[in-house]
């Protein structure tokens, strides 16, 4: 009776599992580059705090911004750094007359980490659009008028890529391989106008949508997910439809941690949101839970007949593999593909780990 009732479980995951795959696969065909743009008005928002390694090379990709100079403004938020970070982007105040500067000292406790800061700056900023970057990022030259050609009158918020800079370990590797994951299943999903996340680095949206959802009323008491929460507002709120730009002309490149404690809080923050996903994402999540957890036991087990494995494995490895073959060339990802076979191991262990452990919380903000 129980060894029936965990094949069935397993079962009904791989049925899931196998789903959501083809739902990614068929999001990201649907995903299309569109013509660049430059005829609105954008506002670009920077949050930093204690970033006083990383800023200068977003300041020095900021200042090389092909977008015309009297079409974009950037406001920088002062969130309570002590390092020295804040004299850089200061320095830089007097020469770049279209950047401005906010500094955050007290926040209400209804919008804590960067929500108040941002917050602020959207209720500053002259643009009726929104765009929205981290301080250890950089940005490319053409970034602005590639998000902007995704953002049509139906489309309120613009989801894109941010992949890191590796430095050829497998451990960077393996990051990579779990960022252009990421990606494709945001993509995916904003094909569908359901996109499960979306990333800070890398997000723009019209100032109208922010306020059609009043911001963070709902989620500002955390500290975290400023990004998630104002997405899924946006998704559930309004009729406002989404978009992903592929085109690595608005990649956003991002500084990747190493192993460490700084690594693990980053990981642990990320996956603290999973709690606060729909009914059917949690359900579609515990599915794939099921059969990671699953497969070992259907194999080893000897419940199941030799021809049920090896065809439970033909499919499997055929839709991942496609998955990751669609996702690399939509992302421009090539090189990818050939990390699929040890990714396909280690990859499902990866986020089994952290997806449980980042329910916990147990992270520390910066």
């Amino acid at each position: 009776m129980i060894t029936n009732l965990i094949i069935g479980l397993f079962l009904l995951g791989t049925i899931v599992y196998f789903s959501i795959l083809l739902f990614v696969i068929r999001g990201l065909l649907g995903i299309e580059q569109k013509p660049p743009r430059k005829d609105e008005f954008v506002t670009v928002v920077v949050s930093f705090r204690n970033e006083v390694l990383n800023i200068s090379n977003l300041l020095q990709s900021l200042k090389e911004l092909t977008y015309p100079i009297d079409l974009f403004e950037v406001i920088f938020v002062n969130d309570g750094s002590t390092d020295g970070g804040e004299k850089l982007v200061e320095a830089e105040m007097d020469k770049q007359l279209h950047w401005d500067l906010i500094v955050i000292s007290n926040k209400p406790k209804h919008l804590q980490g960067k929500k108040y800061g941002l917050t602020k700056a959207i209720e500053k900023s002259k643009g009726d659009v929104i765009l929205t970057t981290d301080a250890d990022c950089e940005v490319p030259p053409n970034w602005i008028q590639t998000m902007l050609g995704h953002l049509s009158p139906e489309v309120g918020m613009v989801l894109g890529h941010s992949p890191i800079h590796e430095d050829g370990t497998f451990f960077h590797r393996l990051l990579a391989f779990d960022v252009m994951a990421g990606s494709a299943v945001t993509a995916a999903g904003a094909f569908y106008d359901k996109p499960p996340h979306s990333n800070g680095r890398n997000l723009m949206y019209r100032k109208q949508a922010f306020f059609d959802v009043n911001g963070y009323s709902e989620s500002g008491y955390l500290d975290s997910g400023d990004d998630f929460f104002l997405s899924q507002a946006v998704r559930k709120k309004t009729g406002w439809k989404f978009d992903f730009s592929p085109s690595p002309e608005a990649y956003v490149f991002t500084k990747a941690y190493s192993l460490g404690e700084k690594f693990l809080n980053q990981q642990l923050r990320k996956n603290s949101k999973a709690v606060y996903h729909t009914i059917p994402f949690l359900l579609a999540a515990f599915g794939i839970l099921l059969h990671i957890i699953g497969l070992p036991f259907f194999v080893f087990s000897g419940v199941m007949g030799i021809s049920s494995i090896l065809a439970l494995f033909v499919i499997k490895i055929s839709l991942e593999f496609w998955a990751v073959v669609v996702a690399s060339e939509k992302l421009h990802l090539l090189h990818m593909r050939k990390y699929y076979p040890i990714m396909a191991v280690l990859y499902p262990m990866f986020i089994l780990i952290f997806s449980l452990a980042g329910s916990f919380k147990s992270y520390q903000w910066k």
